[in-house]
């Protein structure tokens, strides 16, 4: 019990760090930042906690729910920063209220915010080696036809009807 609730403080600190000291800084606003963030996080928990499990065996079940709390929270996290940082739709809503004509979208605006969030996807996985840019088209890589092969079997494993 008291692991857990070790467990829990830790979690709380990792946040409060973010929210207090992290989120200030320019280079946490990118994904690959807080995405890392997190794993580096759960990489010293897990360290942490095979070693208080390799110890003690008593201590595994401690330690399987100290990871899990990790993973909840930084599942939960990066769900909601991905959300709230790269909304199509809080793009939208902010230029609906902003200064210049309330109730009024400015199509020009939105095409030029749509087009650039498509550029910087594509940027994002090209870097991530799924995609490689030729002329005016993207193609996939192995790994990113490795990928797509990948999510198309959960979404038929979860009978999604998403567009492909």
């Amino acid at each position: 019990m008291l692991m857990l609730l070790g467990g829990l403080l830790y979690v709380l600190g990792h946040f409060a760090l973010f929210a207090a000291i992290f989120r200030h800084a320019r280079a946490f606003h990118a994904e690959r930042t807080i995405f890392l963030y997190h794993l580096i996080s759960a990489v010293v928990l897990a360290m942490v906690a095979g070693a208080l499990a390799m110890w003690d065996v008593s201590l595994l079940i401690g330690a399987i729910g100290l990871l899990s709390i990790h993973a909840i929270y930084s599942i939960t996290f990066l769900e909601l920063w991905s959300l709230a940082e790269g909304g199509y739709s809080l793009a939208i809503l902010r230029e609906l209220t902003g200064p210049r004509q309330r109730g009024r979208l400015q199509s020009d605006s939105m095409r030029t915010l749509g087009g650039g969030k498509v550029r910087t996807r594509i940027e994002s996985l090209a870097r991530l080696g799924l995609l490689r840019p030729t002329g005016d088209q993207v193609e996939l890589t192995r790994l990113g036809r490795v990928a797509g092969w990948t999510q198309a079997v959960f979404r038929s494993m979860v009978n999604t009807s998403l567009p492909v």
